[in-house]
Order: structure tokens, then sequence, then C-alpha cells
């Protein structure tokens, strides 16, 4: 076993020095024009695609000699069981492929972390997507394997094993932390090293039965389900006539129900007011010219707690560890009109302090905590006492929230100013400023009240209001008249509820409160996706189910028609049973295999009987002497008349043969 380590180290040596020599050249060149956050855009740029390349290129160069039969003899052909042989092939080729791609973001990792590179300070976590991503690349590695050495059509199910590791990329991609990334690692390379052993013991035929045909089955599932999903986005492209709607404020505080129609290339447009009843003088007016965007309120989001997004839009706000933003906030870089901070600004997370830095040389200038500023690597007397509130939207406003105070930040002159403090027995929520930048005005939300303060802290009003910021995302706008007006809608697809509009006026008495209901995007094409995704959903799957979720994700509808996608599935399941119970008369399956075959594709559906397929293949035939149909090849009785198997005719050529394999002709 060590000898064929060493040897595969050797003959794939080469290969592993390609994949590090083009990777660090990558590397180099994008630290030569790179921003703050490198080695995050690193990650979501080059290796999250680069290291599945990888994976899948030095799969195949260690199996492509093995694919003809007399060169997987020659491999096999050792003193030392296959089981051996396939765990060091297995072993050497990961080792080099783990230590090419790592060495090469080893380097863009040692580059970051000393001074002067980066403006930013350095944190650990920083490395955890470029590891996630070397670590996938393992996954891409055995279904290069698979794709090699297994027989099959590559107009067939031959391509179908890269579902899985894709399958894996996107989990990887959505995950929350790294450890549950490292999970969903670990699982997709075993059952692609289970698929890869059965397709290398068997020289390609795959026909092992057991914990290899799971694993095998998994990918070709994986795949097929995959095929599945884009063939339903695919609809999408006979979409012709389109129908959707915006929820719009005038100058004046009123609402209004914007109707976009796209039918044959033309855009049109349908106004009317809250009620539904049209708004004649916005008629002939193109409503998405800039040149009219001043006819309309701008909202700022005041609000959004992330916290309460479910998976896995919680993930792509931000908020996974695939995202600087866990450890680094980006600040807003303007202190008022007319004055530019001259450093880069940044909250540290984990330090829990401003610190600033010099855009030219990329060196620490200094920190900031809510009591002054400490100059170079010295730090400041007191941090601040808690992680920032609204972290999503820090970036475009000089307020930075905390659970018990607000400050105003003025980044120009090194400094932060206590502008609000949180009511006894109450906790903020957020803050966000609102326009215009020349004298702002910054609403305060806690959870029962908001509060309008001016930027030196004197409050102008206070308002009651009966919102749920756990479930609204709240924006906000400062009217002509000078009224506040609220809008709030659901925080996500998960939550169904009307969008809100709350005007106010300036002593914060409530003058309005208009509930819209914004109905979603109906089409044709949205329909047939609902009944197609329902045609490739498994039965098995409606524990996992979510319509919202499914809906966001493949634009579909099935919380409004889920009858259909029922229907659809119970008879896609239906069909896909009958079709097991035809398909395994014709492979000659016994009756205990064709009822489990018949019950699980029941349960999984139509892509089960890709799997089908894909696991068992097709048996030889060959015409019966004596009702002259076609009969499986091999077995004893014809399944049609019941007549025996023909004995082989004695010419001689017995005498090379056991008695017994001629013993009915020798009676």
């Amino acid at each position: 076993m060590k000898a064929i380590f060493i040897k595969e180290l050797r003959e794939c040596l080469r290969w592993a020095g390609i994949i590090f020599s083009v990777l660090l050249v990558i590397v180099l060149f994008r630290a030569w024009r790179t921003g703050p956050f490198y080695l995050f855009v690193l990650s979501q740029e080059l290796t999250l695609i680069y290291a599945p390349l990888a994976g899948l290129a030095m799969g195949f160069a260690q199996s492509w000699f093995e694919i003809r039969a007399d060169n997987w003899g020659f491999v096999v052909h050792r003193p030392v069981h296959r089981a051996a042989i396939f765990a060091a092939k297995c072993v050497a080729g990961l080792l080099l492929l783990y230590v090419s791609l790592a060495a090469a973001c080893a380097i863009a990792v040692i580059w970051a972390t000393r001074p002067g590179n980066l403006p930013v300070p350095f944190q650990a976590r920083m490395v955890l997507p470029m590891t996630a991503d070397v670590l996938i690349g393992g996954c891409y590695y055995f279904a290069g394997m698979v794709l090699t050495l297994r027989r099959a059509r590559w107009m067939g199910t031959r391509i179908l094993p890269l579902g899985a590791p894709f399958l894996c990329s996107v989990f990887v991609y959505l995950a929350t932390h790294f450890w549950q990334a490292v999970i969903i690692i670990a699982a997709g390379q075993m059952v692609g090293a289970l698929a890869a052993w059965s397709c290398f013991d068997t020289a390609g035929a795959a026909d092992r039965r057991g914990a290899p045909a799971i694993g095998l089955g998994v990918m070709l599932y994986a795949g097929a389900w995959v095929v599945g999903c884009a063939l339903v986005s695919f609809l999408g492209i006979f979409e012709s006539d389109t129908r959707w709607q915006e929820l719009r404020v005038d100058q004046h505080g009123n609402v209004l129900q914007v109707t976009k129609i796209r039918a044959d290339g033309d855009l049109t447009y349908l106004v009317t007011d809250a009620a539904g009843k049209a708004v004649p003088e916005y008629d002939g007016i193109e409503m998405d010219d800039p040149a009219n965007a001043d006819l309309f309120v701008r909202f700022s989001v005041v609000l959004s707690d992330e916290r309460h997004l479910a998976w896995p839009f919680s993930t792509m706000t931000g908020n996974g560890f695939r995202s600087a933003r866990p450890g680094l906030l980006s600040l807003r870089t303007v202190a008022r009109p007319g004055a530019a901070v001259s450093a880069l600004p940044l909250f540290d997370r984990q330090d829990r302090f401003i610190k600033l830095y010099d855009p030219n040389t990329s060196l620490l200038v200094g920190s900031i905590g809510p009591n002054g500023f400490a100059a170079g690597q010295s730090r400041p007397a007191d941090r601040f006492d808690a992680d920032p509130l609204g972290p999503a939207y820090q970036a475009s406003t000089r307020t930075i929230a905390f659970p018990s105070v607000i400050y105003w930040m003025e980044l120009d002159n090194r400094q932060v100013r206590k502008v609000f403090a949180a009511p006894i027995g109450e906790s903020i929520i957020g803050a966000h400023e609102l326009p215009p930048a020349t004298d702002p005005v910054i609403l305060v939300a806690t959870k029962r009240h908001m509060f309008l303060l001016k930027s030196t802290g004197e409050k102008l009003a206070s308002i009651s209001y009966d919102l749920d910021p756990e479930r609204n995302e709240i924006e906000a706008a400062i009217l002509p008249n000078h009224h506040l007006m609220l809008r709030a809608e659901a925080l996500s697809s998960q939550f169904q509820m009307p969008t809100r509009f709350l005007e106010y006026s300036d002593d914060g008495t409530l003058l309005h409160d208009t509930s819209v209901v914004e109905h979603d995007e109906e089409t044709g094409v949205k329909i047939a996706r609902t009944a197609s995704f329902g045609l490739i959903h498994p039965i098995a799957g409606l524990p996992l189910h979510r319509a919202w979720l499914a809906d966001a994700v493949f634009e579909l509808d099935t919380q409004h028609h889920g009858w259909l996608f029922l229907g659809c599935m119970l008879i896609a399941s239906m069909l896909s049973a009958g079709a097991t119970l035809v398909i395994g008369r014709r492979f000659g399956f016994a009756s205990t295999k064709a009822v489990g075959w018949t019950i699980t594709n029941l349960l999984i559906g139509p892509s089960g009987i890709v799997v089908l397929m894909g696991l068992n293949p097709m048996p030889a035939r060959e015409i019966c002497e004596a009702c002259k149909r076609n009969r499986l090849a091999g077995h004893p009785l014809c399944p049609n008349c019941g007549a025996a198997l023909v004995p082989p005719a004695v010419d001689g050529r017995e005498i090379f043969e056991p008695a017994e394999a001629f013993q009915p002709a020798l009676v």
C-alpha cells in the first residue's frame, strides 16, 4: 500500500503543480488590484469556482489511466486488497489536491496579515471561507473519479453524479456557521467515496450492492433532481406577458398602487389609489423615468432586524461565515456635507472599537471609543458596551445604535457624541438618519415608541406604534409638510401580511393608517412552473417543504395554488411507481426487489426512475425456442411459456468444461 501511495504521489505531482501555479498567479494578480476585504472577495470570486474545477481535474487525471480494461487489470493485480489500492489512490490524490490549493491560499493569507497591505484588521475568521472552498474540492474529486470510471452514456446518466457535489456547494455557500459547512462537506465526501469505490472495484460496471450502491444512487438522484429544477427554471424563457405591482407614495402622502404590464415588449402602467380607484393625473407618465423620481417620496430603511430572518435569507443578507459583516462593519465615510473622513472607518465587532485606516498606506491611524480617540496601536480607555444594531445599514448612516445608547459619529473630528439614551424599561432596537443631509433627522425605535431627534440630540417628537419589528421591515421618509411617513412590510416572504403606511403629524399624532395587499406577479408561466415543480418534488420531501421558500427561490406560487402543486406531485409519484413495476418486469426483478423499488420510487418521485436505470444495467435478451418470444438470457425458464432453457449443442468443446456444465446434454 505504501508503494502504491508513493507511485500515485509521483504520477500526480505534476497536476498538483499546475493547480498550485495557476491559483497562485491569480491570487497574486488579485492582490495587486484588491480592496479592503481581499480574502472574502477572493473566496467569493475565485476559490468558490476554482476549487471544484481543480477537484474534478485531479479526480479525472488520476483515473484516466484505468479506463481501459487491461490497464485496470494491471492496477488491481497486486497482492493487496482492492480496497487498500483504492484507499492509497484517494489519500494521495486528496493530499495533493488540498496541499496545492491550501498553499496558494496560505500565501494570500500571509500577505493579508502583513501591516500596510490591507486597510483592515486581520481576523482569524477571514480564513474560514477559503478553507471551506478548499475542503469542498474533495467532493468534486470523487465526482471526477465516478465520471471517469463509470461506464454509462454521456447523454444519459453518466454526468448526473455531478449533482451531489453541486448541491454540497450550494449548501456550504448558504451555511451560517463554519462547522455546518464541515458537516456538509464530510457527508458529501462520504457519499462520493462510496460511489467511486463502486466504480473502481467493478471496472466501471458499478454493480456492487449495499453501501456503494446507496452512495452512487444518492449522487444520481441529486443530479436528476438538479436537472429537474433547471428545467423548471428554464420555463421562464416562454414568458411573454408579465404583470406585477409596486407601492409608492406621492409628495402629498397618498398611497399609490402602480401596476406594470409588459406585453409584446411594451411596458404600460396602471396607477390606482389604495382603494383601487384609478388616478387619472398619472396617465401617460413614465413611472420609472428618473426625471419623474421627484414625484414620489424616497424611503430610507430605518429598522430591519436580520436576526429574525429565516434561513437561507439570513445568510444571503451577510450573516454567514462567508461574509465580513460578522467581524467588521463599514461605516459612512462622509461626516457632514462638504467634509469627508480622511481615513477609512471600520467598526471592529471583536474589539468593539471604531478603527481608522489610512487609505494610502493602509496603516492603522487610531481607534475611537465612546470617550475619545487613541492614536496608532494604542487603545481607547473604554470600548463600546455591545454589538451595533442594524449592521446591514450601518454604512448609510452617521448614527451608531446600541441597546442602551445611540451615538452620532463625527469621524472627521475623530469622535462620537452621545445623542440618546434608552428610556427606563425599554431597549433600543434601531436608529437611522433621514434626509436631508444638511439638516438630518434621527429616527430612533424602541419596542413601543419611536423618537425623532435632531443631530444635536434635541427631541422633536415621540410616537407610539404597534408594528412588530421582528416581522416587519420599516422604512421612513419626511414629507414636504414635515409629516413622518412609515412604510412597514413583511421582513421576508415567510411572513404573510399587508403593507402598512402610517402618516404622523409634527407632534406624533397618527393621521392615516393605510393597509394595502401587494399582489405578487402572476403569469401562466409561473403557474406552469408550480405544476412542474410538483412533478419533480418527492412525497418524502413534504415534511421539509416550505411553500414561501420554494416560491421565492424558484419563482413559484405554491402558496396560492397548493392544490395544483400537491396534485401534480401525487400524479408523478403514482406514475413513477407504475413505471417501476413495468421496468422491474423488463429487468427481470424478483418480486421482493420489484416491490421495494416500487415503494421507494413512490416516495422519492420520478428521479427514482433515473436511479433505477443507473444502478441496474439492461439485461440481455434472447429468443425462446418454444414460443419465439423475447426472454431474459440465462434464466432457466421462459417467463412467457415456461419452457426450459435449451441446452447447448455438444460439439466437442465440452471436454474443456466441468461435467456438470453439460449434464443435461450427456444424460
